[in-house]
């Protein structure tokens, strides 16, 4: 396996490559698999024993249980569509040591391998790559793309609503006769018709699998429908609905795939609503209120919020922004929102900054809403906010958590992350972004250095992140994305994508504007950047392209050691008073690859009480540098990476 994949094995297995004994072995495959060629046909057919039956019994139901994987679709489907490679093997030991290896012809990284034991609730993704023996330049269909949807929503505030769903797609594989949705375990499917014939949805599994009315190629085009019901709303005392899933409440594929959508909602009067898209009709039908909403372009996914708001208009930023907070109880610092003054000069002074340093706000109005749940939620022209953050506003969290879920509109909405591995493009991106509008938009630079000291102390050390176990970077590399939210430190997801990867963006701005002449050198790129990639996908990759014209032939290692490699440099440093005016510097790096290198900064203070900064270029093992204060003055002290530009632990 490749560095990051072999550090994720060896945080599963405490070994660099997974060999393991067993004393069974389930195979599964399509009938039509070229692997039934390589079983020996010699020998007795023999019927199995009671005991090998109740044990492949019990294998057999693995998948569906553990997984929530129905096995036998999936090898039905893939023999149906001449996918013949598939493949799924359970290697067991002692009847409670899973190792389970799957090829999967359908998905972008065909080889998986998860590890499932008594240590673990549900089974562990432990690595995931492409075919590497596919020939140079293979494609890797994932089937197809929801380029349109139409849905219509019947909502109940007290019962199931609902919903009806027509998805048109294109073919991008050779052959297809069945789709594959996600679609929430609890929804119940009631039909299904157009091109799609029948249907399998289970209750206690989040799939929808589609059968067509026939063979489908590329290029060609499907029209399916489906019609469902659910309960889409909590309720709470003080705020009357609150949605149970803001993103998966009708049936998706894909990693964020774009799509035009048109929405129409049934409401009962008397609430308040917001949509991502532009209302174009708002009636009453039959007592009820009627709005219907479309997205002015493919954007990566649908949400809305339903209930009742008093409203704060803001009319002095480039486009109108609506804040729909909670009234409650008037002076309550409980169910009030005693910090709205906060919030709203935090959304426009944030989206200001954005606008005028990343680029033209891509949609023609901004609704942030606040909502009874203990996060934000960032989409296309909509915001949710905890409604925390309307009752108390503390600097370098509550501001930043603002900021954040604004700049998912430009790293997000306006570029959208490529897939899984390339996650952090929008987190991490609206992270550092919160804090860039800290240290420039409020020019708050004490507040943006303790925002930086206290991501190096999220990342760095072990313990618990919002409850959940944490090892800090030793979770894995940036590049692992999603995967990081193992069982085995669940908070390091957050960990990782949120504010290593922002510290690797301050790293790189740090490294790009060393030059006087450079000072506005990261804005100018993220500018280039969100131009470029406007209104599609971006790829880790395609990032690094837009970063190399600035840094140059450094472009590799840069990006080798802070984002592919999962290691922070421990620096040793000693310092040595020499004669005269001088100053020896000792730096010594361990704990890292034999390419590192990095800019790091020394403050030395003088005698006189003025300051000089230095920035050093340290390599891998021991680094030797002498100072020389001159002009009669002598070094009182020295100060190594004063400002945490540089993550070390």
């Amino acid at each position: 396996p490749d560095p990051i994949e072999k550090q994720q094995i060896e945080r599963f297995y405490r070994s660099d490559s997974v060999v393991v004994d067993f004393d069974r072995v389930y195979i599964a495959f399509p009938w039509n698999s070229d692997f039934i060629q390589s079983i020996p046909k010699e020998g007795p057919d023999v019927d199995p024993s009671y005991r090998v039956k109740t044990l492949l019994k019990k294998m057999r139901s693995l998948p569906d249980k553990e997984f929530n994987y129905n096995l036998g679709f999936h090898l039905y489907r893939a023999a149906v569509d001449n996918r013949r490679e598939y493949i799924w093997l359970d290697i067991l030991k002692d009847d409670y040591q899973h190792t389970v290896y799957s090829y999967d012809p359908y998905s972008e990284e065909q080889v998986t391998l998860y590890k499932y034991t008594s240590n673990f609730k549900v089974p562990q993704l432990v690595s995931s790559t492409a075919d590497s023996l596919k020939l140079p330049g293979a494609e890797f269909p994932v089937g197809f793309d929801n380029y349109e949807y139409n849905i219509d929503v019947d909502i109940s505030t007290t019962a199931k609503s609902k919903i009806t769903c027509t998805i048109f797609s294109r073919v991008e594989c050779d052959s297809l006769k069945h789709l594959v949705f996600i679609l929430p375990r609890e929804y119940k499917v009631d039909t299904v018709w157009d091109d799609a014939v029948d249907f399998i949805k289970n209750k206690d599994r989040p799939e929808l699998m589609l059968e067509l009315n026939r063979f489908y190629h590329r290029g060609d085009r499907i029209k399916i429908s489906v019609q469902y019901r659910t309960n889409l709303f909590h309720h709470y005392m003080q705020h009357g609905v609150v949605q149970s899933d803001l993103t998966h409440w009708y049936p998706a594929a894909g990693f964020r795939q774009l799509s035009d959508y048109t929405v129409r909602f049934s409401i009962d009067k008397g609430y308040d609503f917001i949509c991502v898209g532009d209302k174009v009709q708002d009636t009453t039908i039959d007592g009820r209120q009627v709005m219907t909403y479309k997205t002015p372009r493919p954007v990566a996914y649908i949400t809305f919020n339903y209930g009742k708001f008093e409203t704060v208009e803001i009319d002095d930023t480039p486009v109108p922004i609506n804040i729909e907070y909670y009234n409650g109880v008037a002076g309550s610092p409980i169910f009030g929102s005693p910090a709205l003054n906060r919030v709203t000069e935090d959304i426009s002074g944030a989206f200001r900054f954005y606008n005028d340093n990343f680029g033209p706000y891509p949609f023609d109005h901004l609704d942030v809403a606040a909502m009874a749940v203990g996060f934000g939620q960032g989409s296309a022209g909509v915001v949710h906010l905890s409604e925390v953050t309307f009752q108390r506003s503390e600097k370098g969290l509550d501001d930043k958590f603002r900021a954040h879920e604004v700049a998912h509109q430009w790293w997000g909405h306006l570029v959208n992350p490529a897939g899984y591995h390339d996650i952090w493009l929008s987190e991490g991106l609206a992270e550092y972004s919160a804090a860039l509008y800290v240290q420039l938009g409020r020019d708050d630079e004490s507040t943006f250095r303790k925002i930086l000291k206290e991501w190096r102390k999220r990342i760095v050390q072990s313990g618990r992140m919002h409850g959940k176990k944490s090892v800090g970077y030793k979770a894995g590399a940036i590049f692992l994305g999603n995967r990081l939210a193992s069982e085995l430190s669940p908070g390091d997801f957050e960990t990782i994508i949120y504010y290593k990867a922002a510290y690797l963006l301050h790293m790189l701005r740090f490294e790009m504007e060393l030059e006087e002449t450079n000072k506005n050198a990261f804005i100018e790129m993220l500018a280039g950047y969100a131009d470029c990639y406007a209104g599609g996908k971006a790829s880790t990759a395609d990032f690094i392209d837009i970063a190399k014209p600035y840094l140059g032939d450094r472009t590799e290692v840069f990006f080798d050691q802070w984002l592919y490699d999962w290691r922070i440099p421990r620096i040793k440093k000693k310092t040595k008073k020499g004669r005269d005016d001088s100053y020896e510097l000792f730096i010594t790096v361990n704990e890292v690859g034999d390419r590192f290198e990095t800019p790091y900064p020394v403050m030395f203070e003088m005698s006189d009480g003025s300051v000089d900064t230095i920035v050093y270029w340290i390599k891998s093992g021991e680094n030797h540098f002498l100072y020389q204060a001159g002009s009669g003055l002598a070094v009182k002290s020295v100060e190594f990476n004063q400002n945490f530009d540089i993550l070390e632990r």
